[in-house]
């Protein structure tokens, strides 16, 4: 059998040209059917063996959560912490009771997944602003029935947050154990809501919290047994729901730790043991060494509570609040 060389040099010369270029076409079209072939095969390959040539571990943004509050802060970020973007714009020298948003901080609100804010008067610039309903969690409207009015209150001034009063609705409702307790749920509830897959854990970590909680309301029980009837001062109007919860007896005052107090504000002092023969006081902090000696010569001993305003996301605000109470009863055991 001739080779195909063989038969074309048999050929007319046009006859030969013509069978090459058949061949050609031949080829070029089953070039372009594998070439096509290949395209669709690539074009339905699945989209995680491609993501996973590509190397592609892109991650879902994290839900922004502001809080303006330092326990709803602290209680977010042990919730919830590793899987948010938690910010909470209050300086650290600052009290939030007293501190308002900037414009970009009011603009960062407004397009946040959540906003956590305690409600009862504790942020006043919410009425001049517009934030969405749908993204905010007010965490002690629940109970606001239970919301302390205050009444006959001083404007006075302290700490880089100028003049101001506590007139209105106080709004430490942290202080009690079991109003924060209603506000942790609804923190709760809200960051489930972000994170549906994070759910059971979310609400296992509550339960800690909760139990951390029936500990500090245990302890201010214990105390406030030790304490009996006995009436108390206060030198700032920041433990209402707290006497209240546990049945104390408390005169307020408007004395700040690092101020030195006059002569006049020692005999209005003198005027108000008249009527509240207290011989404790609590302080938010530890007063000056002359205020200390001063409450020392009138037979006042001194308990400092902390209202916990502020702090540091890292630490536990329960803690804390437990710290608050076994100082309290180490002092009555005096």
């Amino acid at each position: 059998m001739l080779s195909i060389s063989h038969r074309l040099m048999s050929l007319s010369f046009k006859k030969r040209i013509a069978m090459l270029e058949c061949r050609k076409v031949y080829t070029n079209w089953k070039f372009l059917v594998l070439s096509t072939i290949l395209f669709i095969a690539a074009g339905c390959e699945p989209a995680g063996e491609e993501q996973a040539k590509t190397g592609d571990d892109s991650e879902q943004p994290r839900p922004v959560v502001i809080a303006v509050n330092y326990p709803l802060a602290n209680v977010a970020h042990q919730l919830a912490g590793e899987w948010i973007d938690l910010q909470y714009p209050v300086p650290g020298n600052v009290d939030p009771a007293y501190w308002s948003p900037d414009d970009a901080q009011i603009t960062a609100m407004q397009q946040a997944d959540l906003v956590l804010l305690n409600g009862a008067n504790h942020e006043p610039w919410q009425e001049r602003v517009t934030l969405s309903p749908l993204n905010l969690a007010i965490t002690s409207r629940g109970f606001h029935d239970q919301w302390i009015q205050v009444e006959d209150a001083i404007t006075h001034q302290h700490g880089p947050e100028g003049s101001h009063s506590h007139s209105g609705i106080a709004s430490t409702t942290w202080l009690d154990p079991i109003l924060l307790r209603e506000q942790i749920h609804v923190v709760t509830q809200t960051l489930i809501k972000l994170l549906p897959g994070q759910r059971e854990e979310i609400l296992k970590r509550e339960k800690e919290l909760d139990a951390e909680l029936d500990q500090l309301d245990q302890q201010w029980k214990d105390a406030s047994k030790k304490l009996g009837d006995h009436p108390l001062i206060a030198s700032h109007p920041v433990y209402q729901y707290l006497a209240k919860r546990y049945g104390w007896k408390v005169a307020s005052l408007h004395w700040e730790p690092e101020q030195k107090l006059s002569k006049k504000e020692w005999e209005q002092f003198d005027k108000l043991r008249e009527k509240n023969k207290a011989t404790f006081m609590i302080w938010e902090d530890e007063p000056l060494a002359e205020t200390k000696a001063e409450l020392d010569k009138r037979g006042i001993k001194i308990v400092v509570i902390k209202p916990l305003g502020n702090g540091q996301l890292e630490e536990n605000v329960l803690d804390e609040m437990k710290s608050n109470a076994k100082r309290f009863e180490a002092a009555l055991s005096k």
